[in-house]
């Protein structure tokens, strides 16, 4: 809705419509969802440090950190003032990239699996991560899935022994680095420790489906797996505990 409502205001104001003239539809699907994948997550790495270093928003996140216990349903416990912060403050520049329901819906998807994953309370070894990574792209490459098409004259052979080699690629090679690229369970409980270094009072890890921002800003930190700690943050035993309480949280609260 507010991707229509800004472009509507701009076909209004300057008769441009941003849908209609933006050269990146002229990419493949491919390119534009990648494209439209960094720039979401990036922003929302900015917004999610904003949630951290501001005491009003910090009140509303807070009840996502007053989880004790980590599982994947963890991922689902916020406050509803969150969406409007996050969802007003990415929907922008995605407006201004003209990104349609379509492309955003696919990348929504895949960064909400991503989501339940690292809150969740399991480990998978990197080998078999970077095996997925690879093997679905490889398996995109292979098909001519999101008009990747660069395979698609060759035989199923060919294909066949591609998608194995992206396979081979991710176990021994990309996984080596899957902890710089991709957030993980591992890396996320950090965030949600209850006691974090004294030099990073405003969070650590602040990385939703990418970890690269949080290496490339300073703010990764990941002593050791982190599987027993304590979460949450000072205080939490005494947080609201009901639904009520807690959806309406954040509004005169001063800490």
């Amino acid at each position: 809705v507010i991707v229509k409502l800004f472009n509507g205001w701009v076909v209004m104001l300057s008769g441009i419509d941003l849908s209609a003239v933006n050269p990146m539809y002229s990419w493949p699907l491919w390119s534009i969802l990648l494209t439209v994948f960094f720039v979401r997550d990036f922003v929302q790495w900015w917004t999610h440090r904003l949630l951290h270093r501001v005491p009003f928003l910090w009140n509303f996140h807070k009840v996502h950190h007053s989880v004790e216990q980590m599982g994947f349903a963890a991922h689902l416990r916020y406050h509803w003032m969150e969406t409007i912060v996050y969802r007003t403050i990415e929907y922008l520049p995605l407006a201004l990239l003209g990104v349609g329901l379509h492309e955003f819906f696919i990348v929504h998807i895949f960064t909400l699996a991503i989501g339940h994953y690292n809150h969740s309370n399991i480990t998978i070894d990197r080998k078999w991560t970077g095996l997925v990574v690879s093997g679905f792209i490889g398996l995109l490459c292979a098909f001519g899935v999101a008009d990747i098409s660069f395979l698609n004259t060759y035989s199923l052979m060919i294909k066949v022994v591609f998608v194995l080699s992206t396979l081979l690629f991710g176990y021994f090679i990309l996984s080596r680095i899957m902890k710089f690229l991709f957030n993980s369970p591992e890396m996320h409980i950090w965030h949600h420790a209850k006691e974090i270094p004294s030099d990073r009072s405003n969070g650590v890890n602040f990385g939703l489906t990418l970890a690269i921002w949080d290496y490339l800003f300073g703010t990764a930190y990941i002593p050791y797996d982190g599987r027993d700690i304590p979460l949450g943050f000072d205080g939490v035993e005494d947080f609201p505990a009901t639904f009520k309480d807690q959806i309406k949280y954040g509004f005169g609260n001063k800490s």
